[in-house]
């Protein structure tokens, strides 16, 4: 028997009939609830329940007050938890006082008293932001023991037609049907962000049909008797086919070996989906497979615990220990192995697939890492490539992501986490005759760091083989910063990322007040950059201009002192915050780069805070010279200046950066 937790509607309940009793048992049931209200804090009070005659309706609303949902995942163990949002058509009520919410139900609105609240309404701006907390609270609480794979959503739409070829009651005309749909198509969106594509029961066009004789009577989300088959079934489906194997660990060793031997073994793909969860320390996973009695592997590092991590590696990238490729002969084992140390309440690795496979049949389902390569130098993986509009990033690995852009490949460097927080790094000038490309600079210390980060490499250094310093131009066709922008804007919105901080040294933090100006509630963490290019050593910015412009006078194309000074941007205003730190012994970047940009802002080179507090000049002394940012001060800046943006109140009141980001994109 199965048992299953129901949090959304009777769009679910209703599956679940008497004579299935057998196969199913519900194991709890919360109705008439919004996420935003049910996984919130604090309680809602003052609501008198009498004037709700239902036993079963009194219930429902008391668990929506009193917040229970929180304290019932934290000690569940039905086998399936399924959600549907159709109940989130429901508006909110917000106490003024405390900030408590609720969900403003048909069933409370029986109730003898509601104090007085203001109304936030379903689907608006606000209620989304509310509703996207409550989503993260109820995964966050599912992660915290390791039940995230135990979810499912059930993905229904209302329905526009009904079973007998009639009309649907007057209260839903087709605009409002088709608002609805377009209203769970954004919540379906976001929770596909964090979930695996299994976890979601899509039914059929010919399913979505109102039922006239629906027991509960005629309306859009009461359905024909095949929309109810059919959400059984692909619950059974998917319970067989995603539900993990859990593997325990505890003590004190590091290594810890897994073999699945009864999974498929005949294939060119290695096609893995694990979590893990309770590790003091990780210092690697490898997933690989045994031939002839040799482990050929390949190695991930830098892999976020609580999180379904999902890959697919060609067999011929796997290598044995001495760096060979992977032998021929039968495999006996899918192996995966874990350098780590459990916990003291010990350690998980629960494998919801271990197999291979053949690379035609494979999912091609967002989220999955598609190795295409190695990269010896930075011991990562290289996904394939990829469009602006299609990057990616696998959610908790971190990889390089090469990216189509137009007449150039850009390669990028990510890591996809949870939490607020999102570093984008651009590189500065390079050695070309020893450096080898791509290049990028924080690569241990952003893999080391907790929060999510974007690294790029100068796409506009391929055009002349001894150029090391492009300043992230591009083409003359092609602004490179519009695209890291796209990309930035995308990590985004992946990753609910409500903070940034754009950062470079030199050219790179050229690159940085760029693409900081462009962003709201963005802050440019930059050191000694480059203001002005043509103000620089003339050698380097020829060079640059020639392979991109086609020639080197900026007073004779507009376009170029746009993009080759970040003083006309500034000049017009921008929004963002920047911390422009500055070594009092780079007489240069001192007088021809620093000067320029802190007088826009009644500021000069040694030090201070602009009126209105958004920019700040930060003087160091690192001796004589154009010299690179020890480690240690980059990372405690780096901290500050995420410090710094979370304690600035947003000036407009409007929605989080991923949304901003978006809609500013999408307008280009």
């Amino acid at each position: 028997m199965t048992r299953v937790a129901i949090i959304g509607s009777c769009v679910t309940r209703d599956a679940f009939r008497p004579e299935d009793a057998d196969e199913w048992e519900i194991s709890a049931y919360y109705a008439r609830s919004s996420l935003a209200s049910a996984m919130s804090e604090p309680a809602f009070v003052g609501v008198d329940l009498d004037g709700i005659d239902s036993a079963f309706q009194r219930r429902i609303v008391q668990a929506d007050l009193a917040k229970e949902l929180p304290g019932f995942l934290a000690a569940d163990d039905s086998d399936l938890i399924v959600y549907d949002p159709v109940d989130e058509r429901f508006d909110l009520l917000r106490d003024p006082a405390s900030g408590a919410v609720c969900t403003y139900s048909a069933e409370l609105t029986r109730a003898a008293r509601i104090p007085e609240t203001e109304r936030i309404r379903s689907g608006s701006p606000e209620f989304m932001e509310l509703w996207e907390a409550g989503w993260t609270r109820f995964v966050e609480a599912l992660d915290r023991r390791g039940r995230r794979s135990a979810l499912r959503v059930n993905a229904a739409r209302w329905a526009a037609a009904v079973d007998d070829g009639s009309d649907l009651p007057d209260a839903y005309p087709p605009a409002f049907v088709a608002s609805s749909n377009a209203f769970l198509d954004r919540l379906y969106a976001r929770m596909r962000a964090d979930l695996a594509p299994e976890q979601f029961i899509e039914p059929g066009e010919d399913e979505i049909v109102a039922c006239r004789d629906h027991k509960w009577g005629l309306s859009p989300f009461h359905y024909v008797p095949g929309f109810y088959a059919s959400l059984r079934a692909g619950l059974r489906s998917s319970l067989g086919r995603a539900t993990p194997r859990r593997w325990a660990f505890e003590g004190f060793g590091d290594r810890h070996v897994v073999d699945v031997v009864d999974s498929r073994r005949d294939g060119d793909v290695l096609d893995v989906a694990l979590r893990l969860t309770g590790w003091a320390q990780l210092t690697y996973v490898a997933v690989g497979v045994v031939v002839g009695g040799v482990y050929h592997r390949l190695i991930l590092t830098a892999v976020e615990q609580d999180q379904d991590l999902r890959l697919h590696v060609p067999c011929d990238l796997l290598v044995d220990a001495a760096g060979g490729g992977a032998a021929q002969g039968d495999v006996t084992a899918v192996r995966l192995y874990v350098s780590g140390v459990p916990g003291p309440a010990g350690a998980h690795l629960d494998v919801a697939r271990a197999e291979l496979a053949d690379a035609t049949t494979v999912s091609q389902d967002e989220g999955v890492l598609r190795v295409h390569g190695w990269h010896r130098r930075y011991q990562l993986p290289i996904a394939e490539s990829t469009t602006v509009d299609e990057f990616t990033p696998a959610p908790g690995l971190v990889a390089l992501y090469p990216v189509d852009v137009a007449d150039m490949r850009l390669w990028t460097l990510a890591g996809r986490r949870r939490g607020r927080r999102l570093a984008v790094g651009f590189h500065g000038a390079a050695d070309r005759s020893t450096t080898e490309y791509p290049d990028f600079e924080h690569v241990t210390s952003r893999k080391e760091a907790p929060w999510s980060f974007l690294l790029l490499c100068d796409a506009t250094l391929v055009q002349d083989a001894e150029m090391g310093l492009g300043w992230f131009l591009g083409s003359a066709e092609t602004d490179l910063i519009d695209v890291v922008e796209q990309l930035t804007a995308r990590m985004a919105r992946l990753t609910g990322a409500s903070e940034v901080a754009v950062t470079g040294g030199s050219g790179g933090g050229f690159a940085a007040l760029q693409l900081s100006g462009r962003m709201p509630r963005s802050i440019a963490l930059v050191f000694a950059p480059q203001t002005v290019l043509w103000r620089y050593h003339e050698d380097d910015w020829a060079r640059a201009s020639a392979a991109v412009f086609g020639h080197g006078d900026p007073t004779a194309d507009l376009r170029i002192q746009e993009r080759a000074s970040v003083i006309p941007r500034y000049l017009r205003g921008t929004t963002n915050l920047v911390d422009y730190v500055i070594n009092q012994g780079d007489t240069h970047h001192v007088v021809e780069h620093c000067a320029p940009f802190a007088g826009l802002f009644g500021l000069d080179a040694r030090g201070g805070r602009s009126r209105d507090g958004r920019v700040q000049i930060l003087p160091i002394d690192l001796g004589d010279g154009h010299l690179p940012v020890p480690r240690e001060l980059f990372e405690d800046r780096l901290v500050r200046a995420f410090e710094r943006l979370e304690a600035t109140p947003r000036q407009d009141g409007g929605p989080d950066l991923s949304e901003d980001l978006w809609r500013a994109t999408a307008a280009r």
